[in-house]
């Protein structure tokens, strides 16, 4: 399991996608970085996302 994240510099919060790794993931963030990159939007990928617990 891993996480696609889209943030927009200038704006707070980010929308993040639950995927899975493969070469489709590969393939979508190359497209989605050509597309929003001049916006001033990032594109990543957190692969194994640590969990944290709550007291």
């Amino acid at each position: 399991m891993c996480y696609l994240i889209a943030k927009n510099k200038n704006v707070h919060g980010c929308i993040a996608l639950k995927t899975r790794h493969g070469s489709h993931l590969v393939e979508m963030k190359r497209r989605m970085n050509q597309q929003v990159a001049s916006k001033g939007v990032q594109v990543v990928t957190i692969s194994r996302p640590r969990e944290q617990k709550m007291e």
